[in-house]
């Protein structure tokens, strides 16, 4: 029987045009692709069976309520990448671009051997991580999730 993961995952963003870009500038040269939906403001990033889709957020009269890690909902999302030098590589790409860095890269043995990553914001606060996990995952068989 094939092994189904997380089909996608959609964000509400603040402004629709500066997450775009800033999506767009991420996730592309890590090999996603975009679509849109017909009659839909939506971006879907799309890699293999799995879709990050960026939309506006609906203004319904009540205060638009800014996003927190602190509040429940998501707390961070993470992209894999093949190697530290990468990871590092990333680092130094965001830093140049000035973009908030949470957690610098380093090993995190509380998570796994191996693991290396960095934490850093997206326009509108979200925590996101690249990472590399040089062990090989237990479903795929690939060394890096």
């Amino acid at each position: 029987m094939r092994q189904y993961g997380i089909h996608h995952l959609d964000l509400r963003v603040s402004n629709y045009q500066r997450s775009s870009a800033f999506y767009t500038s991420i996730l592309r040269p890590l090999g996603f692709r975009t679509v849109g939906v017909k009659g839909e403001v939506v971006t879907y990033f799309i890699k293999g069976a799995t879709a990050l889709g960026i939309r506006p957020v609906k203004k319904r009269g009540a205060k638009n309520v800014s996003y927190s890690y602190k509040r429940a909902g998501i707390h961070h999302l993470a992209f894999s990448v093949k190697n530290r030098s990468e990871v590092d590589g990333w680092y130094e790409r965001l830093c140049k671009r000035r973009i908030r860095i949470v957690y610098p890269p380093k090993e995190w043995p509380r998570y796994g051997r191996d693991y290396y990553s960095f934490f850093f914001l997206d326009p509108d606060g979200m925590e996101l991580e690249i990472l590399h996990w040089g062990i090989q995952h237990p479903v795929t068989k690939s060394k890096h999730m």
